[in-house]
């Protein structure tokens, strides 16, 4: 077993006033006596960013980064298989083979290199009020944009420093003073699918504009790893987490600011911004029937959980409202466009194939279109197809889907602005509403029949 930790962070000094920062940590191995050096360098540097000492820093919160510390290398030491953690969290050692080799892969502690391969070390804001002859509050001031006013000829004198010391602000500082950091998390089911990476892309894109990074993880559709990822990225501190949902419940993340994006779990208390996926599933099943067509077929995901339910449910709408019938012509369908292939090939291959697909997404519908035309069928002539989202493949391809558009970069800003607002509790919640982009697959220029 890890002897027992001394990492002695915070302690009040002889007058009980406030708390004193000192870096003796012991961690067995030389792997976690060098990333728990790292991290107490990283530590006092922020320290530092504060104001130069941790004179104003309270006791209480002194012990919270000293367990954030020792935690963060411990999760450190696991992924480089320096350690293992059994039930309960105890903590041991692997097997000596393992560990030697983890040993040797590190390099000695003790080893000190010439002075000449020391790099530099960072300025810190200390730094910059000693340059330009101010206080370190003025130049916090200066930095942070407040909360105080400065002087035009102060405020000349601090930037001149930052410039000339090449400061850069130092993101740790921030999240101690404030207890979140400057990163924010995303959650999607499947980067690789071309909807989320785009709203990835403008979620990262929004972000970087105010000042964040964007963490981004794949839950694959799978509600434990959703869920792990929802824990592991509140631990992280961050400003907040975005979570394009797969569950059918939501867990409590304490304090850590959570909204849904895209999809949301039924009866929800987080705030959420989602489209009018039941409006524009039945506008585009509207267009459809326009058009003339009645044996409107749709090819929906494998549940009707979530959007692709929703755009289902306006599908029934439409079709219900023109008195046509939905019977055997509802199809569960995978959201990935290889499987989806082979399944809607087998769907327009039967003795009786659909007059017109209406696609609850667009890799759906562009699986569709491969399958039609493996099977020799033109569109819109032999079948018609609607798709929904608004991807730029199917917007720009060599065929131009018709398609429901969703406004993708609305959505990254409507989230962002939510959480900018969270302390000052307005959570409410949003609906986007898309619109319908007619291509060349619906038909409309090509006459139709039922």
């Amino acid at each position: 077993m890890l002897p027992k930790r001394d990492c002695n962070i915070g302690r009040e000094t002889s007058k009980g006033r406030h708390a004193k920062v000192t870096t003796k940590c012991q961690v067995h191995g030389n792997i976690g006596k060098i990333m728990m050096a790292n991290r107490a360098r990283e530590y006092l540097a922020a320290l530092a960013e504060l104001g130069g000492s941790a004179g104003n820093v309270s006791l209480r919160k002194a012990l919270q980064w000293r367990q954030q510390l020792y935690d963060n290398v411990k999760i450190e030491l696991v992924a480089k298989g320096a350690i293992v953690v059994g039930r309960g969290g105890s903590v041991a050692l692997p097997d000596r083979a393992r560990q030697r080799d983890a040993q040797n892969a590190t390099a000695d502690v003790n080893h000190q290199p010439h002075p000449s391969a020391t790099p530099a070390r960072r300025p810190t804001l200390a730094d910059v009020a000693k340059l330009a002859g101010t206080s370190t509050a003025v130049a916090s001031y200066v930095v942070n944009n407040g909360p105080r006013s400065v002087s035009p000829a102060k405020r000349a004198l601090v930037e001149e420093a930052i410039a000339s010391l090449n400061y850069r602000r130092n993101p740790l500082a921030s999240a101690l003073m404030v207890g979140r950091s400057n990163l924010v998390g995303l959650l999607v089911p499947d980067s690789s699918n071309a909807f989320f990476s785009e709203l990835s892309r403008e979620f990262e894109r929004e972000g970087k504009a105010r000042g964040f990074l964007t963490l981004l993880g794949n839950t694959a559709y799978d509600q434990a790893a959703e869920q792990d990822y929802e824990r592991t990225f509140a631990d992280l501190r961050p400003r907040g987490i975005f979570v394009t949902s797969i569950n059918g419940h939501a867990e409590d993340l304490d304090d850590c600011p959570r909204i849904y994006v895209h999809s949301a779990p039924p009866g929800a208390t987080d705030p959420s911004i989602q489209f009018d996926d039941i409006g524009g599933g039945r506008e585009a099943t509207r267009h459809l029937i326009a058009h003339g067509y009645q044996d409107i077929h749709c090819v929906a995901g494998p549940d009707d959980f979530g959007p692709s339910g929703k755009r289902e449910r306006g599908w029934q709408l439409a079709m219900g409202e023109a008195g046509l019938s939905v019977e055997h012509r509802m199809h569960r369908v995978s959201f990935g466009r290889l499987e989806a292939e082979v399944q809607i090939g087998a769907i327009l291959s039967s003795a009786t194939p659909p007059r017109a697909i209406f696609a609850t997404t667009d890799e759906q519908a562009l699986a569709a279109l491969r399958a039609a035309s493996t099977l020799g069928k033109k569109v819109p002539q032999d079948v018609a197809i609607v798709g929904f989202d608004g991807i730029r493949e199917a917007m720009y391809g060599n065929v131009r889907l018709t398609t429901f558009v969703l406004p993708l970069r609305e959505l990254a800003v409507r989230a962002f602005e939510v959480l900018d607002a969270w302390n000052s509790g307005d959570k409410r919640s949003h609906i986007i509403s898309g619109s319908l982009v007619v291509g060349e697959t619906c038909g409309a220029h090509h006459g139709n029949s039922s």
